[in-house]
């Protein structure tokens, strides 16, 4: 690469490239050295990983100053904290058996006695009402007896549509689990008794009754299946790993290839994840992808390398120095997609952009010093590439062949202006019932619950503590008006029941006093506080904020309040509109300054025109996404931030192969197809994940890296004047 005289190039880019050689040589003097420091740095990283803390919750990923936080840490100081699993019993046939209904009380009173896990258990067999025995009022189960009849008049009390669902065919059972003792790796609560219980309960009671089906929901059976979720990406990581050693097998022609760049990303990986663990970075459902992230950035160093062997015969010592400085640069911008999250609002964002970056700068150490230091030591290596054997050469020459006139990439670059209008008015939708998809046993219980019972979600309304049943009754009827409510069980409709209305029965009935709490469902705290369960038939983001809007407006001086979380869903997504476009727009003005200074610092032009093409990717990403109606979330908000670093590569790249911009799409745009070919596959590793917004991210991700091919190869090209040369016509 050859540096002009200009004063960039004189006072930044000569200096840092002289710097990176330098950095460069020392690695390959002093080979055991480099290797022993990183070595060493990944083992004593590796040892914390014991400490890896995980979240698998929006309650525990919300930040701590968020209001819903708040009001979730205080209801659970007066209501005590509750991780809630509900098993609906359901018939094969029109309603149950007797004999069914006996088996499940029967399972149902084993579980509450032998497990010490749960604080509470809330049944049909649990149900009361009131009846006057002997002339004094007493409270009585309402299903003395496990029987059809009996469950059909529980679906007639405040508890139908609950407990049964409105019909009473069914059984559904609420089993409330207390904070692990002494926490977990997973928090407070660990869900992995949700599992045990599952599996008892089928190998107990449905293997005896066949007539009996079982579903599971409730925040804690979430955490539990987000929990399966975090583990398949383990599997991911092997299958992420196995794709690049098959494809740069066909592409380079060796499996060392894939070797390599497989010792590369692993190196990084497990110092990023180890450094989070060291630090008390939680994982989380947004950067347990990171690993995936990293892979498919860390592709691009390494093929550029490698690009330089296989079609240019450099040897290996050339090729990475050819690369060292356009390669910095090219992690600049990566780093700058990540690091640009940090500007976020939400805390989880900022980690995972602050990690991101940090990867990204590891993994041009890792490229660039580490594995030259291992080429130097082990000489087998050094040739990684093979022409004769290689698979797809022509691929770079067909695509890189058509020609586009220069009146039609400027006619393109207008979706720029469409896709930032798009991204104003993409909507944020991120709920539990969208991380998993229609077929997901989570979510057919939300489905039956929808079905039979007409609600899909639950919040909590916390009451002033002076407040009186007669309030409570008033702020009750106002919730059941508001749009989104399908029932509302509050303490003051449940004590109506018990009582039949009669003021006076309180008395009588004050004897029973722990009944009389019991059988108000937890709705009433042990310092008498009042709560109510709200039951949402419509989850959606613009709802939500409405409903908490119209809680917290009634009570603005902050005694009473809405909790749960779906409470902090609504409060994150008010946030993560805000991020998308302060993040964008900061990642891609970054990004196009350091393309524009790195054009002007070579003494080359075209620097303006090489930002847009390279924004013309990301843009019409996003215009995709909006004519499509894609929901936007938390990875939606990483992804199209990444994006954009990770686009801004080919121009630096053209921009320092060779004399000119033309000259260096000659020299390497054959490299940018193969990146962006690999970097697409491997994003497509995200459609194996659980849950449904990563395989968005992964298709999303493969698309964007294609189009933004087609920006930096076909409109650019177009812009620079004239029609490439075939691949096979590049000056050497």
């Amino acid at each position: 690469m050859r540096l002009k005289s200009t004063i960039l190039g004189r006072r930044l880019l000569r200096p840092l490239s002289w710097g990176l050689h330098r950095l460069h040589r020392a690695a390959l003097r002093r080979p055991r050295l480099t290797l022993a420091l990183a070595a060493g740095l990944v083992l004593g990283l590796a040892t914390q990983a014991p400490r890896t803390q995980v979240h698998l919750s929006i309650r525990e990923m919300a930040d701590a100053g968020l209001p819903s936080s708040r009001w979730q840490a205080a209801m659970e100081r007066d209501f005590g904290a509750g991780h809630g699993v509900v098993l609906f019993f359901t018939p094969r046939a029109a309603s149950f058996t007797a004999a069914e209904l006996g088996a499940i009380r029967s399972w149902v009173a084993l579980e509450r006695g032998r497990n010490g896990e749960l604080v509470r258990v809330a049944s049909p067999f649990d149900a009361l009402r009131s009846e006057r025995i002997d002339g004094r009022l007493r409270l009585v189960p309402i299903m003395p007896l496990a029987t059809p009849e009996a469950l059909r008049a529980v679906a007639a009390s405040p508890w139908g549509g609950l407990l049964t669902d409105r019909q009473g065919r069914d059984v559904a059972v609420e089993l409330v689990f207390r904070d692990t003792p002494g926490g977990s790796r997973f928090g407070r609560f660990d869900p992995r008794p949700i599992g045990a219980l599952e599996r008892r309960c089928r190998e107990e009671l449905l293997a005896a009754q066949p007539g009996v089906q079982l579903l599971v929901s409730g925040n804690a059976a979430f955490d539990h299946f987000a929990q399966l979720g975090m583990e398949r990406f383990q599997l991911l990581n092997v299958a992420v790993t196995l794709l690049l050693l098959v494809l740069l097998r066909l592409l380079l022609g060796t499996w060392r290839a894939g070797l390599l760049l497989v010792l590369v990303v692993g190196w990084t990986g497990a110092a990023v994840y180890g450094g989070m663990a060291a630090s008390g970075v939680p994982l989380d459902l947004l950067s347990v992808g990171l690993f995936l992230m990293l892979s498919v950035a860390a592709v691009e160093d390494f093929v550029f390398v490698s690009w330089e062997q296989l079609a240019r015969g450099a040897s290996w010592r050339q090729a990475f120095r050819r690369l060292l400085l356009p390669g910095f640069l090219t992690s600049v911008t990566t780093v700058v997609g990540f690091a640009s999250l940090c500007v976020s609002e939400l805390a989880v964002v900022r980690r995972f952009g602050l990690w991101g970056g940090l990867g990204a700068g590891l993994e041009w150490v890792a490229t660039f010093l580490v594995l030259p230091a291992l080429l130097q030591l082990v000489p087998k290596l050094r040739t990684w590439t093979a022409p004769a054997r290689a698979r797809w050469t022509r691929l770079p020459a067909r695509f890189l062949s058509p020609w586009m006139p220069r009146r039609a990439a400027w006619v393109l670059l207008l979706l720029l202006g469409a896709g930032g209008l798009a991204a104003r008015d993409l909507e944020y939708a991120d709920t539990p019932v969208a991380m998993f998809d229609a077929g997901h046993p989570f979510r057919q219980a939300l489905a039956y619950s929808a079905r039979t019972r007409g609600w899909i979600g639950q919040l909590h309304v916390v009451f002033p503590e002076d407040a009186s049943m007669a309030e409570v009754a008033v702020a009750a009827a106002g919730l059941r008006a508001q749009p989104g409510v399908a029932k509302v069980l509050d303490p003051a409709t449940v004590l109506a029941d018990l009582t039949g209305g009669d003021p006076l029965a309180l008395f009588e009935l004050a004897a029973e006093r722990e009944k009389l709490a019991a059988g108000s469902g937890a709705l009433q705290a042990p310092d008498g506080r009042l709560r109510a369960s709200v039951l949402i038939d419509d989850v959606s983001l613009p709802v939500l904020a409405r409903l908490r809007e119209w809680i917290v407006a009634r009570w603005p001086d902050g005694e009473g309040y809405p909790a749960g979380e779906l409470i902090s869903y609504a409060d994150v997504g008010d946030l993560v509109p805000r991020t998308l476009m302060q993040s964008l727009l900061t990642c891609l003005a970054l990004v196009a300054l350091v393309i524009v200074l790195v054009y002007r610092g070579l003494g080359l032009g075209w620097g303006t025109r090489a930002a847009l093409a390279s924004a013309w990717g990301p843009a019409v990403t996003l215009l995709a996404m909006w004519a499509l109606r894609l929901p936007v979330n938390l990875l939606s908000v990483a992804f199209a931030s990444v994006l954009v670093g990770l686009t801004g590569d080919n121009a630096v790249q053209y921009a320092c192969a060779g004399a000119g911009a033309r000259e260096g799409m000659e020299r390497r745009g054959g490299a940018s197809v193969l990146v962006a070919v690999v970097m697409a596959l491997s994003a497509l590793v995200f459609l194996g994940s659980v849950f449904v917004p990563p395989r968005r991210l992964g298709l999303l991700l493969a698309g964007g890296l294609l189009a933004a091919l087609v920006g930096d190869v076909w409109i650019f090209g177009a812009l620079l004047g004239r029609a490439p040369r075939r691949a096979g016509e590049a000056r050497r």
